[in-house]
């Protein structure tokens, strides 16, 4: 797509996910294959190659041009489905792995380039190398004989459907189909600890494959990435995706909510700074609203309020701040945040980093040099 200019923002992102419907029809069914592949296999040499090799291990069943009822039942007297990619290097094959999923199946499949973009796979889907025949095998009997728990399929499913919900409203939203203000009511689809009193969120559109590549390759621990919401101009969808991580961050009793935008540059030692600029936020617990990582702009009747130098960084507290690429909110700037008003369409004032910098008496500290 990319090749022929088919990208971003002419794209948007819908990941299948799995069907909570499918409950109603999860009778007791009686297992009589180790093993099901469904699809084709007959013109793809590779996955021939791969289930002969399984049939001389296991009760392998293959389906092929079966629907329906009838498919749902093969699935189900399946004690697992393994996927297996018709070329090399392909995506991963989701609405097989979702069917199964959401079928109560667990699935064994070859690793894929984009098997991270789906999180909720983790506990339920048993990833091999790709093309590695014994990898395969391997991975088979360790499903058959350490059979994911029903309880963990029911989980994933859930948090599939859940993010399918939420990646369908965004689309709506993106296209104007539905209001901004909608976005109120979009569950987000993450999960923080639940004695979790802080966390870490990247900022991210997975339309924007490279940038959000390029953000991963920092290999950045503990963040959870998010898929901002989307709406024209972009400022209101940046606007949007910031106060929907405010209200859920305050509905689950986040006190400090730690944003990164994909296209900050991070050095070597940032994590370090990070774990320095936390515990100087800890000492003055009650005095700050928002860690500001750099100060795209000044404003010219800012007023400093205090310099002081900790662990060799210094830090500077003031009353305005522009930049949202890489900040620390604490409580108190989330509520301000999460009341950010996505109707008013003033660029001069109300992008969420303009709208923050006009609340009287706010408390920002940047550290100098910049964190990043």
């Amino acid at each position: 797509m990319t090749d022929y200019g088919i990208v971003y923002p002419l794209v948007h992102y819908l990941p299948i996910g799995a069907s909570l419907s499918y409950e109603r029809i999860l009778s007791h069914t009686e297992k009589k294959y180790d093993v099901l592949f469904y699809g084709d296999f007959k013109s793809s040499s590779r996955r021939l190659k791969m289930l002969e090799a399984l049939q001389q291990r296991f009760n392998v069943q293959f389906v092929s041009e079966v629907y329906g009822p009838d498919m749902m039942k093969a699935i189900r007297q399946a004690k697992v489905v393994i996927n297996l990619h018709y070329y090399e290097n392909a995506l991963l094959e989701t609405p097989r792995i979702q069917e199964s999923l959401s079928l109560g199946v667990p699935v064994v499949s070859e690793s894929a380039q984009d098997q991270y973009d789906y999180p909720e796979l983790a506990d339920v889907v048993r990833f091999f190398e790709q093309g590695s025949i014994s990898a395969m095998i391997q991975a088979v009997e360790n499903a058959l004989q350490n059979q994911v728990p029903p309880e963990s399929i029911t989980r994933s499913i859930k948090r599939s459907a859940q993010r399918f919900a939420f990646m369908f409203d965004r689309f709506l939203v993106a296209m104007g189909f539905l209001s901004a203000d909608y976005a109120k009511e979009m569950e987000l689809p993450l999960e923080f600890p639940p004695s979790a009193s802080d966390a870490q969120i990247v900022l991210s559109l997975p339309e924007t494959v490279a940038r959000r590549r390029a953000f991963q390759s920092q290999h950045l621990g503990n963040y959870i990435v998010f898929d901002g919401i989307r709406r024209l101009p972009g400022w209101v969808g940046c606007g949007l995706s910031h106060s929907s991580l405010a209200r859920y961050a305050l509905k689950r009793g986040i006190h400090r909510l730690t944003i990164i935008e994909d296209d900050a540059i991070l050095p070597s030692n940032f994590e370090g700074n990070m774990s320095i600029v936390n515990e100087y936020l800890d000492m003055h617990e009650g005095q700050w609203d928002i860690f500001v990582g750099v100060m795209a702009s000044l404003h010219p009747e800012a007023k400093i309020l205090s310099v002081e130098t900790f662990k060799g960084i210094r830090f500077v507290t003031l009353d305005k701040m522009v930049s949202m690429v890489c900040n620390i909110y604490h409580e108190s700037a989330l509520r301000l945040i999460a009341s950010w008003d996505p109707t008013d369409l003033d660029v001069q004032h109300n992008t969420i980093d303009r709208y923050l910098e006009r609340q009287s008496g706010l408390r920002v500290i940047v550290s100098l040099p910049f964190l990043y």
